[in-house]
């Protein structure tokens, strides 16, 4: 079963990325700026549970994703794993939606970054 979220033909999957990295760098540097003269949070054990749960999903998307990539490996030349359209052999179905959880999984560990640790850039 293909999920497809947006079409690959619309002006929207082509813009949609670069507009998602634009406000993903303005979160970052706005919260860098009203973090400046505020102390950190206290957030030990918030953070400690997120490792864990980011550390469970990261298994399960190892778990679903290594078998694709090993018959991609065993099956595919080099170049048309490296070359070769991703839609085709890798990003599409489960596997592809799993990529998108893992991507997806990335933003709020940077809230946690800069809010509780100030550390960031």
């Amino acid at each position: 079963k293909v999920f497809e979220f947006i079409s690959s033909d619309s002006l929207l999957a082509s813009v949609l990325p670069s507009i998602v990295v634009c406000i993903y760098l303005m979160a970052i540097f706005a919260g860098r700026r009203y973090m400046r003269d505020r102390a950190a949070w206290q957030w030990k054990k918030q953070l400690a549970v997120w490792n864990l749960c980011l550390s469970l999903f990261s298994f399960m998307g190892m778990i679903r994703m290594l078998p694709p990539l090993i018959h991609n490996m065993n099956t595919l030349s080099l170049r048309e794993n490296m070359c070769g359209d991703p839609y085709g052999s890798f990003i599409a179905g489960s596997t592809g939606t799993w990529v998108q959880f893992f991507i997806l999984s990335k933003f709020p560990y940077v809230s946690f970054v800069i809010l509780a640790l100030h550390i960031i850039l």
